[in-house]
Order: structure tokens, then C-alpha cells, then sequence
């Protein structure tokens, strides 16, 4: 998708009385959401890690714990703020400004982005399986225009820009904020714009950026180029790998040994089994 949008972020970001606003206005980077892959899918993974305010102690009634303000506060200070506003905030729009930077009003956001990216996996899902019939799809259709018409993208300017080589006209999309930024990758998405693949390790969505990517890439990279769910699975595969190897020694059978190591969290393949099973006959 092409646009020539572009989204500052600040050089750093506080929390005061629920609300998350730029502790300085001096500019730290300024990126393309449009452009910046998995984008939609990290706001709403993100559900996982807020909890709503307590409620019933009088002394923390309407607090949020720590952990929940980290987590909004450690995304806005990657990516920025749903919405920006000029320092000097006019009276009559204060309440207004006042909403769209709470606290609340991101946890809100990032529920709607959670169950709409839910709808999309099973959408996937049920297509991978063969059982999507022209009622199915006509639900989803519904559903996904449900969730689009309640986004904030109707301040959306279009346009073109030239490019390539011969130069022609490409479509130019220019949101308002990175909310509607993030709604306009959704329907990126969905309309199969970008090419979607589910990750081996911890099952979330994300947009694929070259060939032969199983694992989403989360927000860090080792000094060997792999993400932390890489990582973990190839921890995971060398740790099963050694109990493989001990239950081989003390005399379990092939079958036994997949029926032993399939009792756990992540499905471990038959063929990875047998693929140690011979290595350990030959040490054997």
C-alpha cells in the first residue's frame, strides 16, 4: 500500500491522572504505519497484557496496576499515540482530547483491534479446513464491515503519487491519526493485500515479509537474526530432543516416545521423532 504518510514519535511519554500524554514535544522518529508490517497485530495482542482497573477496594478503586500502564506506556513510546494534538489544548475541545488519551480509551481501542483480529484467525481457520460455504462467507463479510464501519476511518484522503520505472500513478491513502492507520492495515489485510501466515510457536497472525517465515517477529531480534519465538522453539525442539534421546536409552519405543512427548503444550511432529530416532540408532 502506498502513502505518503508519516507519524512522529516523541522523545518520551508519561502517565498523570490516567492519561498517557508526551512528557516533551521535541520529536524522536517519525515512521510509516501503513509500512511497518504486523503493526495491527501488536496493538492487539496487546489485550493480553491489560487488565481494567480494580474495583471493590476503596483504596484502589479505578487504579491501574503497574504492569497494564507499562505495557500501554512501552507500545506509545515505540509507535506513538492513537491520536496527536498540538501542546496548548483549546477549552472547548479538552473533554474530547481529554478521553482520547486515557488510559480507558486505550484499553477500549486495543479490545475492539483483539476481537476483530479473533474473527480474522477463525475466518482463516475455517477456510484452511474446506468449511466455508457462501453462508459462512456471507457472515464474515457482515462482520468485518461491522468493525470497519465503527473504525475511525472516514477522515481517510486519497490520492495518487508516481512511482516505479516507467513512472505511473499509484494509489496515495493518508490517514488522520495511527488509529485509523491501524484499521486501514486491518482491511489491508483482510482483503488480501498482504499475505498472512500463523506463527509455528505461539499461534498469533502476522504479516509475512519474505519467503520460508514461520514466526511472527515480535519486537526483538537475537544477534543471529531470530525473533524471540524462534528462539523459544528452537529451545523448545533441542529440549525435546534430549528427553527423546534418554527415554530411546532406557529401551521406550518409537510410538511410545512421540505418545510421551505429544502429552505437552506444543504438538511435536512424528517425523522430527523418527528423524532423532535414527540419529540415536546410529550412536547407538
Amino acid at each position: 500500500m502506498n502513502t505518503g504518510f508519516q507519524w512522529n514519535v516523541y522523545g518520551k511519554y508519561h502517565i498523570i491522572n490516567g492519561c498517557i500524554t508526551p512528557a516533551t514535544y521535541n520529536i524522536k522518529s517519525g515512521y510509516n504505519p501503513l509500512e511497518t508490517p504486523n503493526l495491527f497485530q501488536q496493538f492487539a495482542q496487546m489485550f493480553n497484557d491489560i487488565e481494567p482497573p480494580r474495583k471493590g477496594d476503596i483504596k484502589s478503586e479505578g487504579k491501574w496496576n503497574r504492569e497494564s500502564e507499562a505495557a500501554i506506556l512501552k507500545w506509545v513510546s515505540k509507535y506513538g499515540e492513537l491520536h496527536q494534538f498540538e501542546a496548548g489544548i483549546v477549552d472547548e475541545k479538552k473533554k474530547d482530547i481529554l478521553q482520547k488519551v486515557s488510559l480507558e480509551y486505550y484499553r477500549f481501542q486495543v479490545g475492539k483491534a483483539h476481537q476483530a483480529l479473533d474473527h480474522y484467525k477463525a475466518f482463516c481457520d475455517t477456510k484452511v479446513a474446506g468449511y466455508m460455504d457462501y453462508k459462512g462467507l456471507k457472515a464474515y463479510q457482515y462482520t468485518f464491515n461491522q468493525f470497519l464501519k465503527n473504525a475511525p476511518l472516514s477522515n481517510i484522503r486519497l490520492g495518487f503519487k508516481l512511482e516505479g520505472n516507467p513512472p505511473e500513478l499509484r494509489p496515495l491513502y493518508i490517514p488522520d491519526s495511527l488509529l485509523s492507520a491501524l484499521w486501514l492495515q486491518f482491511w489491508q489485510t483482510v482483503s488480501g493485500q498482504s499475505k498472512m501466515g500463523q506463527c509455528e510457536w505461539c499461534g498469533h497472525l502476522f504479516v509475512i515479509t519474505h519467503e520460508r517465515q514461520s514466526y511472527c517477529p515480535g519486537d526483538h531480534y537475537f544477534s543471529d537474526n531470530r525473533s524471540i519465538c524462534a528462539r523459544n522453539h528452537a529451545q523448545w525442539l533441542h529440549r525435546k530432543k534430549e528427553k527423546a534421546m534418554k527415554l530411546f536409552e532406557e529401551g521406550k519405543s518409537f510410538k511410545n516416545v512421540i505418545a510421551i512427548l505429544s502429552q505437552e503444550k506444543h504438538h511435536i511432529e512424528a517425523t522430527k521423532v523418527l528423524e532423532w530416532w535414527k540419529e540415536w540408532k546410529v550412536r547407538a
